[in-house]
């Protein structure tokens, strides 16, 4: 007869085995509730941090775009005083060669160019918003997450003017064309009449805001105006109005003009570096925050795999303990059934303590 390997595994072998496979499935069944629930708490505290961290992030986004408007901006102020500076220098070469009829003219232009420059740079729209030019505006930007921002107020660094003559006629000044030109109503209707910066515009007196003025001073027909000048930002004129750097009057009221606009620029600078400073300060902020976050993210993260190794290990113990008591009662049950089996005599009481066995 062939034996089978099971011919000795007996009913009750059979049912501590499925017991044993209870037990396994029963611990293997907590531990992955157990992992499930670890998980579920720290993804919570996770998902917190996240979403703080991904908020953190959007300021720093905000304060870094305000950092490069501010840092633009500054680096145009800055470019606005040298030219101021070289306008300063040319005055000054006009007045060293004051006896050179050339000398007056040539520095006369390179003062225009240098202010053409200067009043363009303050008007350039390319960096926005342009808190330099002749529109107010304003950059806000957040410097937390809730809710808190810094604010930066404009200010007007271009150099423009235009008159009113008495006669309500307006005079709008054209630097690319260099010239002031008369209309009866601005913008749409323009008169013939325009003095030129170079040989075509004269100034005869400015005392305060009124001035006087003749278009085509060294022509047949000359004509003089008066009128109100009304100057917007730096409040510098282009040097027509200083008498074509030909005079010491022209040249006194043009650095008189040029110190003033320099000191305003000078404020301005030290006002942007100020903000430079602070959008940085801002800046470092928001990073210790991203940087603190995500710190901490890691730190519940490695808490976590620590948590779930713990559960896990305390769920070992109890299944080895549980499978040992098992293994005990078997064990025990066998001794008890060895000492009853010979006081038994029934045939089917000692059969079942051999299956119990």
């Amino acid at each position: 007869m062939t034996i089978s390997p099971l011919s000795n595994f007996t009913i009750a072998d059979f049912g501590r085995a499925q017991l044993v496979a209870q037990i396994g499935a029963y611990y293997e069944q907590r531990g992955v509730e157990k992992s499930e629930q670890i998980a579920a708490e720290y993804g919570q505290k996770t998902n917190t941090l996240g979403r703080e961290s991904a908020r953190w992030e959007d300021v720093r986004a905000d304060i870094q775009a305000a950092k490069d408007v501010i840092g633009g901006t500054l680096s145009r102020i800055k470019s606005i005083r040298n030219s101021l500076n070289n306008m300063i220098s040319n005055v000054n070469k006009a007045e060293q060669n004051s006896h050179d009829p050339t000398g007056p003219s040539i520095y006369a232009a390179a003062f225009d160019s240098y202010l053409n420059g200067a009043d363009s740079n303050a008007k350039n729209t390319s960096l926005s918003p342009n808190l330099i030019g002749v529109a107010k505006q304003e950059l806000t930007y957040r410097v937390g997450i809730y809710g808190t921002t810094s604010t930066i107020a404009s200010a007007n660094l271009s150099s423009d003017y235009y008159v009113i003559d008495t006669d309500g006629k307006y005079w709008s000044l054209n630097r690319t064309a260099k010239t002031l030109k008369r209309y009866d109503v601005y913008p749409d209707e323009p008169t013939s009449t325009v003095g030129h910066f170079v040989g075509g515009l004269k100034l005869d007196s400015l005392t305060g805001d009124t001035i006087s003025f003749t278009v085509a001073p060294d022509t047949a027909t000359p004509e003089s105006f008066t009128g109100t000048l009304y100057r917007n930002g730096l409040s510098i004129m282009d040097s027509w109005a200083y008498d074509g750097l030909a005079t010491s009057d022209g040249r006194t009221r043009a650095l008189e003009d040029l110190n003033a606009a320099k000191y305003a620029v000078d404020l301005e600078i030290r006002r942007y570096e100020i903000a430079l400073t602070t959008s940085d300060f801002y800046d470092k902020v928001a990073k210790r925050a991203i940087d603190g976050l995500t710190e901490q993210t890691n730190d519940l993260l490695i808490e976590q795999a620590a948590a779930i190794e713990k559960a896990q290990n305390e769920l070992a113990r109890e299944y080895s303990s549980a499978t040992s008591h098992v293994a005990r009662a078997v064990a025990m049950q066998n001794e008890y059934a060895i000492l009853l089996k010979p006081l038994i005599q029934n045939k089917f009481a000692a059969k079942l303590i051999s299956i119990l066995a």
